[in-house]
């Protein structure tokens, strides 16, 4: 098999591989956002109307406080021994992390000097339950930020947050359900 290079169009990270992998392994774009690096075309935005600003930022925002939960409820589950836990929102919390890396990018802005911070819950369960509100209001707001962008960059990258945060609502909830049993 032939190895080759591939770009992801919503964080931009390069992936080596003989085939596009399904999901983005650093922002979890699905395979349609998937190309080989030899098409890209980079893809950002010349003007941000007010409109697209201030979702961007809000979505910053959401992005920031999402990884520093989960990067609190990793060290948590991990504390606890629960390698499971640690894994999933360790993963979680690279995952927001390059979101808000892809938007600070959109809006222009550097890396900030200090890491957000945020408490979590002790008890995994009730971090996963978190973790789904979370979600869900994440999903929600790309959805509508989506629907209301005017550059097709911006609504790009809106629409496929959304589908990823629910990627993450399925995760949640079949954790969740599993925990239940």
């Amino acid at each position: 098999m032939k190895v080759k290079v591939w770009r992801c169009r919503i964080c931009g990270d390069p992936y080596i591989g003989a085939e596009a992998p399904t999901h983005c392994p650093f922002c979890g774009a699905h395979s349609e956002h998937i190309i080989l690096a030899s098409d890209w075309d980079d893809p950002r935005v010349a003007s941000l109307s007010d409109t697209d600003r201030g979702n961007l930022e809000k979505a910053l925002k959401i992005e920031q406080s999402n990884t520093a939960y989960y990067r609190c409820s990793a060290g948590k589950a991990e504390k606890a021994g629960d390698f499971e836990g640690f894994a999933t929102f360790k993963a979680l919390s690279k995952v927001e992390n390059e979101h808000a890396s892809t938007i600070l990018k959109m809006l222009g802005l550097p890396k900030p000097d200090k890491e957000h911070t945020e408490e979590c819950h002790d008890a995994y369960v009730d971090n996963v339950k978190e973790s789904l509100k979370r979600e869900k209001n994440a999903t929600k707001f790309y959805a509508e930020s989506a629907s209301a962008a005017t550059d097709p960059r911006v609504k790009e990258v809106f629409a496929a947050l959304s589908t990823i945060e629910a990627d993450h609502i399925q995760l949640d909830e079949d954790k969740l359900a599993k925990l239940e049993e």
